[in-house]
């Protein structure tokens, strides 16, 4: 005897992820546009701490939070935690299939995976944040989590990228299909539209607060310009790394007459804090945690115009050969941190310039306008409503 589904809605998208949606800014953006687009959307995601909706709406998309419990970072210990998160995720799932699973992070995609074949749902997206997850992790954990990312990619209806070394690796991997989703800025976001450019003293930075950022070489370098620049600032915006917090707050003391934390905003408010900055600072150790990352706040501070100085993580070196709108550090080093900031406050003329460039990258390559219609084109294929209609509701599971 065959067994029967009931899907709810026609071209219905449930999102996975592994975060309490705050909201993720990549995971909004997509679900916002494939909304307007006519999409039928539900986030589902892990409220970890118990302190968000269970259910809400949020411009049109629905959300739905498992309370369960866990922290980040917990390593093999925090096991049991994402079992029972994936164990809600399958009843919501049985309960409510969608036309398709869109799974953010690989710790969605594996489950992901199965859902599809235990309950036949007919797409099955891995969209890739990151280009190499757990690269940190010892030699047999980074083997084995190479190889399920591998074994998801070649069986995901389409693959979802961030930079251009996502796109030979998953080229080598032979993922059916790649497409690029940058993490851009939507023109249409207040503010954006006419950005306002300023010739201040503002060293900003926004983004988790953690090791390997440089921070400390950071205030070293700022304080130390202050007898040529007396007006000098440095504001920092975003989540501190918990074990990182007595190390901050020891920082914080020192440098108290030049720093200013502003603490997390949520998006999309936390761009504003970019109307404030001379110059966006996004300095990285490079070390396999971020090397091949693609920082999202390189294009947040091309869409309001701030210069940049960052280091040569994922293909940020290409983007600014292509378009020179600041410098690239070779290491966080205070003396080189030094010399990058005092080359653009001492050359007005040049700050402009990279200004004007960036906003110009902005608006011809690194606008979420382009990424949406990427992203809505995918949905609204052939295939993909091929397969919507095959899977109707009362379709039997296995029949096609």
């Amino acid at each position: 005897m065959k067994a029967y589904i009931q899907r709810e809605k026609p071209y219905k998208i449930q999102m996975l992820l592994t975060n309490p949606f705050e909201p993720d800014p990549r995971v909004y953006k997509e679900a916002k546009s494939l909304v307007k687009a006519g999409f039928s959307v539900e986030v589902l995601a892990w409220d970890r701490t118990g302190l968000w909706p269970p259910a809400e709406v949020l411009d049109g998309i629905e959300i739905t939070r498992f309370r369960c419990k866990g922290k980040y970072g917990g390593g093999l210990s925090s096991l049991r935690h994402f079992l029972g998160f994936y164990w809600h995720l399958a009843k919501h799932v049985r309960r409510h299939p969608p036309g398709a699973l869109h799974c953010h992070d690989l710790d969605t995609a594996a489950v992901g995976w199965l859902l599809k074949k235990l309950f036949s749902i007919p797409i099955f997206i891995y969209d890739a944040h990151e280009p190499d997850y757990y690269a940190h992790f010892p030699k047999i954990f980074k083997y084995l989590i190479d190889r399920l990312e591998a074994f998801v990619a070649r069986r995901a209806s389409g693959v979802f990228i961030t930079n251009g070394l996502q796109e030979k690796k998953f080229q080598r991997l032979h993922a059916r299909k790649i497409l690029m989703i940058r993490n851009v800025p939507d023109p249409t976001t207040g503010g954006l539209e006419k950005p306002v450019h300023t010739n201040g003293l503002v060293i900003g930075r926004v983004g988790y607060i953690k090791p390997g950022i440089g921070l400390e070489s950071l205030l070293e370098a700022a304080a130390s310009l202050r007898k040529k620049f007396p007006a000098i600032k440095v504001v920092l915006v975003g989540k501190v790394f918990e074990a990182y917090q007595p190390i901050f707050e020891t920082l914080l003391q020192k440098y108290a007459e030049l720093v200013e934390y502003r603490g997390f905003f949520p998006y999309p408010e936390v761009l504003q804090n970019y109307r404030d900055f001379s110059i966006s600072y996004l300095g990285y150790e490079l070390t396999p945690e971020f090397r091949y990352i693609s920082p999202t706040k390189l294009f947040e501070s091309m869409a309001f115009g701030v210069p940049v100085i960052v280091s040569p993580v994922g293909d940020a070196r290409e983007i600014l050969q292509k378009y020179p709108c600041g410098l690239i550090l070779q290491t966080v080093s205070t003396a080189e941190i030094a010399t990058a900031i005092e080359d653009i406050l001492a050359a007005p003329a040049l700050q402009k310039q990279f200004s004007l460039t960036g906003r110009q990258a902005f608006e011809q390559d690194f606008n979420w306008t382009r990424m949406e219609k990427n992203l809505v084109e995918f949905y609204r294929s052939s295939s993909f409503i091929r397969l919507e209609r095959g899977y109707s509701s009362g379709t039997a599971i296995g029949e096609k």
